[in-house]
């Protein structure tokens, strides 16, 4: 009766479309995944990283909670916007280690996944992806971008090392960073600042909700 019953729950999960794993039905689509993520915490002794903004430990951010929005869309692309709200209240932390660089802290923090599918990877299995992390600074009405991979509207093309996002279990991936990332600022009007390579890791956990 219980293995029945278990049957019955996987049936149920997958008719209901909250299968991290389930396809639409359309060819190239997948059913979207609602996400909390957890990134690392900033360490004292790291100079240059990426990290949560919570203090001394990892921070966790759940779709649909304190302005943060957090999927894997219908193409099995990552999408993370942690203030869709006016105000900030969540965001990471940026530590370049090196001077020029940007502020490391700002609004409007954001990032997405190009490159491949996270919900039809095995169990165990690894893909490599193009990522261009990125956050505001009002003070100067410049954006700055992070080229993991990817143009990000730059000019110097595929910039940067990818992201590689590996499939831990059933409702969970990790990613992390391969090599460093090309880093600049852009205007409204297009106009690029170059700050170089930079070696910026981080790892974030994806668990489906």
């Amino acid at each position: 009766m219980r293995r029945w019953g278990l049957v019955c729950l996987v049936l149920m999960i997958v008719a209901s479309g909250s299968s991290p794993t389930g396809s639409s039905g359309k060819p190239g689509e997948h059913i979207p995944v609602s996400l909390i993520v957890t990134v690392n915490g900033c360490n004292p002794l790291q100079t240059s990283e990426i990290c949560g903004d919570n203090p001394g430990v990892d921070a966790v951010y759940s779709d649909g909670e304190d302005g943060v929005k957090a999927t894997i869309d219908k193409w099995g692309n990552l999408i993370i916007d942690f203030q869709t709200t006016k105000a900030k209240i969540r965001g990471l932390v940026y530590k370049y280690g090196a001077t020029p660089a940007p502020p490391g802290n700002g609004s409007n923090h954001y990032m997405s996944t190009l490159g491949g599918a996270l919900q039809p990877m095995a169990i165990g299995t690894q893909i490599e992806v193009a990522s261009c992390p990125l956050y505001d600074d009002d003070a100067v009405r410049l954006q700055y971008r992070h080229s993991f991979y990817r143009d990000c509207q730059s000019g110097f093309g595929p910039a940067g090392w990818p992201l590689r996002i590996t499939r831990e279990t059933l409702t969970t991936w990790t990613v992390v960073t391969t090599g460093p990332a090309r880093v600049f600022g852009i205007t409204t009007r297009g106009t690029v600042q170059d700050y170089g390579a930079f070696e910026l890791p981080f790892q974030m956990t994806l668990t489906a909700k």
